[in-house]
């Protein structure tokens, strides 16, 4: 009798111990997928960040050039102007389907972005 009964507890348990783990499953899969799209806003707003922050000290150091004309100040502006386009380059290669951990290098890509 314990035999029919076991048999039985079995049929009715595995489809709800299936299900649990079926959803277990996704919602693995769902905070890995989350988990991307949040790497990737935070990579988005650190370069947009950087792209702002390098306009920013680019802007400054050229309108105190021609008062001072210290040759520092446009130098400042060459290095801080430097980092947009870097940004560009740099999405620009990581667009791109085959990439290595040496394209990948900001600081080669965007001089100044790392600083």
């Amino acid at each position: 009798m314990s035999s029919v009964s076991a048999v039985a507890a079995r049929r009715v348990f595995r489809p709800i111990v299936l299900t649990v783990v079926a959803m277990v499953a996704a919602l693995d899969v769902l905070l890995v997928g989350g988990l991307e799209v949040l790497s990737a806003a935070r990579a988005y707003v650190g370069g947009e960040s950087l792209w702002a922050k390098g306009q920013k000290e680019s802007v400054a150091a050229l309108r105190r050039y021609p008062e001072t004309r210290d040759p520092s100040d446009y130098a400042r502006y060459e290095r801080a102007i430097a980092v947009p386009p870097g940004d560009h380059r740099a999405r620009l290669v990581l667009d791109q389907p085959l990439q290595t951990p040496r394209t990948r290098s900001t600081r080669e890509l965007a001089p100044g972005a790392s600083s």
